[in-house]
C-alpha cells in the first residue's frame, strides 16, 4: 500500500487526535494518528472522567509511547492481526503490571 505524503509534511506530523472509551478496560484512551493512520503518540488514564481526561491526559507519555513502538516491532504478527485499540490495550495493560513488579 503506497501512503501520499503531501509536501511539507512527514510520517510522524499528526493527522489526527483521537479520545477512544474503552469501556473493557474502563480507560479512555489518547491516541495521536499521523497521515497513514499509524498511531504515533499515546496516553491513557483509568477511570471514566472525561472532563479530567480531556484537562491532565491529553499529552503524550513518552515512555508508554515507545514502549508501544518497541511492543509493535518486537510482536509483529499480533500488531498486525489485531485492531490497532486492541493491541495499544494490550500494551497499556503489559506496560502497567511491569512497572508494578518493579
Amino acid at each position: 500500500m503506497n501512503i501520499y505524503i503531501p509536501t511539507g509534511t512527514t510520517s510522524n506530523d499528526i493527522q489526527k487526535v483521537e479520545h477512544i472509551w474503552n469501556e473493557k478496560s474502563d480507560r479512555w484512551l489518547y491516541v495521536e494518528r499521523n497521515i497513514a493512520s499509524e498511531i504515533i503518540s499515546v496516553n491513557f488514564m483509568q477511570g471514566n472522567d472525561y472532563n479530567d481526561f480531556k484537562r491532565h491526559w491529553c499529552i503524550t507519555h513518552v515512555e508508554l509511547t515507545r514502549f508501544h513502538n518497541y511492543m509493535k516491532e518486537t510482536f509483529k504478527l499480533e500488531a498486525n492481526n489485531c485492531m490497532q485499540v486492541t493491541f495499544l490495550n494490550m500494551c497499556i495493560d503489559t506496560y502497567i503490571k511491569a512497572r508494578s513488579q518493579r
